[in-house]
């Protein structure tokens, strides 16, 4: 499993890649390097390694996040590396740190960031996110205690800063986290805009288009001048998030539909409506329910609810009447209005 390729800011023919065999085997995990685009590769270190990143003020260095022993810090252009500051970073906590991603602030080099899962219980959850002020040789916990791993830790774990602003930070696990001051000197003083409203540390909710959160990207400044945005992966697809706003746009996933999510299984399926084989109701893998009406010129393809979307079904008399199963407890739906608002869930006593 390779989580990370990265290429020299310097010398563009230079390639860094990590990866794992899993993050409970070392047999072939490492780093290796290219000095020819990828062509040939040389290992330079062994063991498991997440994720890796350049310094951006300094790029003879490179710093990786190493499960099991914290920080790796290269200071040779990648040609070898070990433990920083030969413990791995103080107050990382070592053997207890699981699957690591990285960033370093543009604006402020001497700023590093980090996200762990938990090593002790098979990287389900949240060991921490960590700041350090000192390039990575001493580490300061900044989080507010689990609320976004939800058991997703192992796959879902990422981390980014603003280029432009050390202390604007994001968080992605199963749920995700968004500070304009992940710098405040005491910890406390962060405040933390979570996923739903619902246990909010701080402030109104940043929802970025889905859960289970992959990667951050800031759209760069040389592309768009003074824009906010920020391009978000996840397990639905792919979303621009504006953090001036607070808004998220999925119009991307509307190139074309993933239809590897829609799973043959009994418990996933696609209906069309009686009499109008052009309005459809899908169940997807991970990505809830969605509505198919090709005479919706302004958006032919609808999010109605749902996590994991289940069976659905279009009741033949009134093409609006919705009836469709949805979420891990696989919740019973009705929406009378074709989706336009949640739908009454019918499970009562069912299970």
């Amino acid at each position: 499993v390779f989580t990370r390729i990265a290429q020299d800011q310097t010398d563009p023919e230079t390639i860094l890649a990590v990866g794992f065999d899993s993050l409970t085997s070392n047999t072939n995990a490492g780093i290796w390097r290219s000095e020819n685009f990828g062509n040939t590769w040389t290992k330079v270190y062994s063991g498991t390694v997440t994720d890796i990143v350049q310094d951006p003020a300094f790029p003879q260095y490179w710093l990786a996040g190493a499960p099991g022993s914290g920080v790796l810090e290269s200071s040779d252009g990648g040609k070898s590396f070990h433990l920083i500051g030969g413990n791995g970073g103080t107050g990382l906590g070592g053997a207890g740190t699981g699957r690591i991603s990285y960033a370093i602030s543009q604006s402020d080099p001497s700023y590093h960031y980090l996200v762990a899962a938990d090593a002790t219980n098979n990287n389900q959850t949240l060991y921490g996110i960590f700041r350090s002020t000192d390039f990575g040789y001493t580490w300061l916990a900044i989080d507010v205690g689990d609320i976004i791993s939800w058991n997703q830790a192992w796959h879902t774990n990422s981390i980014a800063v603003d280029p432009l602003d050390r202390g604007r930070v994001m968080v992605g696990m199963g749920g995700s986290l968004v500070t304009d001051n992940a710098d405040a000197e005491d910890p406390i003083n962060i405040c933390w805009r979570f996923t739903f409203a619902n246990g909010n540390p701080c402030g109104q909710p940043a929802h970025l288009g889905h859960a289970d959160i992959t990667s951050f990207t800031f759209v760069p400044q040389s592309i768009a001048p003074g824009n906010s945005r920020v391009m978000v992966t996840s397990d639905g697809g792919i979303y621009v998030y504006d953090w001036k706003t607070n808004v998220v746009h999925g119009d991307l996933n509307l190139l074309g539909l993933n239809t590897g999510q829609l799973w043959s299984a009994a418990q996933h399926s696609f209906t069309t409506a009686r009499g109008n084989p052009g309005l459809g109701l899908a169940g997807t893998y991970d990505n809830g329910v969605v509505k198919i009406d090709i005479q919706d010129s302004a958006k032919p393809i609808r999010y109605i609810e749902g996590g994991d979307g289940g069976t659905t079904s279009i009741s033949p008399d009134n093409p609006d009447h919705l009836f469709y199963s949805s979420g891990v407890a696989w919740k019973r739906i009705l929406s009378t209005n074709g989706g336009s608002a949640p739908g009454a869930n019918l499970n009562c006593s069912l299970m």
